[in-house]
């Protein structure tokens, strides 16, 4: 069972960040770019919340 498990897992396609032209999918582009930008915002805003508390 665990052979036909992983042999299912071994030829099972991982999704590509390329569409068919091999160009980078403008969502991943997107995503690199607001994924740190929200991170950066959430960290001002906790260290807002936890200096506001003294």
């Amino acid at each position: 069972m665990l052979d036909s498990l992983l042999s299912l897992l071994i030829d099972t396609p991982l999704p590509s960040l390329r569409d068919e032209d091999g160009e980078v999918r403008l969502f991943w582009i997107v995503v690199a770019i607001a994924v740190p930008f929200f991170a950066v915002v959430a960290l001002i805003f906790a260290a807002l919340v936890f200096a506001g508390g003294r």
